[in-house]
């Protein structure tokens, strides 16, 4: 059963929801702006830099000293979002893995449309890698859109011949802008993120590209030789399948994946405010995920 504090936030959802979509990425900016925004938390250090290609933000917490960097990749269809919605997802992470996070503000569409946040994620790995960050102390992830940045990003560097990530977390990642998931339709009713907003989002970032395209759609990709991955949905998303066929393709090239489908949970739960327990329980396990496979990659490298 979802806490009373998750239940809350999802009636509130399911109200806006119940309002009708949005007609155009401007308007659901419009929208955004108007919604509260979670607080940055107290005490935690931020930094500002340029990350490759786009500007990034350092989170980590007092006394983060493990070498430990999560490259993040925020959600909102590749259109909405910055790296202040993060924040306090990432000071979590910080504090459950005693590293740090660089937050991406890569570009959005449809003023930079598709390629434009994937050569800005590939970019800034490879600045993490020019700065003298051991590849084996970095874990790639992302939510929703920035969950599929993550893998197809890594994709890329696997194929640049780059040394990989420790591991990657994707949070309910959308691995597939041609929709043609069953999840799509069939989890409609169940979810508080609507088809009609995700056709928009994946038309304004695709532009006249083809939206099968593995840098845009890694499903589509080869996920050969992918480091260790965690992959975390709601059974009631319509993103569910999104998820589910990635990590079973993963499986099938012989990738360790940890494919976590969680109950009663909406969209991108684990980067929910600290108030709602669930958001709370999704984060330790990131974090113990991070630390098993980034200690594990230390370990075999000495």
């Amino acid at each position: 059963m979802a806490s009373a504090q998750l239940e809350a936030m999802l009636q509130a959802s399911r109200e806006r929801q119940a309002a009708g979509p949005a007609a155009s990425v401007v308007e659901m900016r419009s929208m955004m702006q108007n919604m509260p925004r979670q607080p940055t938390p107290e005490g935690i250090d931020l930094q500002e830099v340029q990350a490759g290609g786009a500007r990034g933000e350092w989170v980590s917490v007092p006394g983060a000293s493990s070498g430990m960097v999560m490259l993040f990749f925020h959600g909102g269809g590749y259109c909405l979002g910055d790296v202040a919605d993060r924040r306090d997802f990432a000071a979590r992470v910080s504090a459950a893995t005693g590293g740090s996070v660089l937050n991406l503000d890569y570009r959005l569409a449809p003023e930079a449309p598709f390629p434009a946040a994937f050569d800005d994620a590939v970019s800034a790995y490879e600045w993490l890698l020019a700065a003298g960050h051991a590849p084996e102390q970095i874990v790639v992830g992302g939510d929703s859109a920035g969950g599929g940045l993550a893998l197809a990003a890594t994709m890329a560097v696997r194929d640049r011949g780059l040394p990989l990530p420790a591991a990657i977390v994707a949070l309910s990642p959308w691995t597939d802008l041609t929709m043609s998931q069953a999840s799509i339709t069939g989890r409609a009713k169940t979810d508080t993120l609507g088809e009609p907003v995700l056709t928009m989002l994946a038309k304004a970032y695709a532009g006249p590209a083809d939206r099968s395209d593995p840098r845009m759609s890694p499903l589509f990709g080869d996920s050969r030789g992918l480091p260790a991955m965690l992959i975390m949905v709601g059974t009631i998303e319509i993103l569910y399948d999104d998820a589910a066929q990635f990590a079973t393709r993963a499986i099938q090239a012989e990738v360790p994946v940890h494919f976590e489908p969680w109950p009663e949970v909406p969209h991108v739960w684990p980067t929910l405010p600290r108030s709602i327990p669930e958001a709370v329980a999704a984060t330790d396990r990131i974090g113990a995920f991070i630390n098993m496979y980034a200690a594990a990659r230390v370990a075999t490298a000495v």
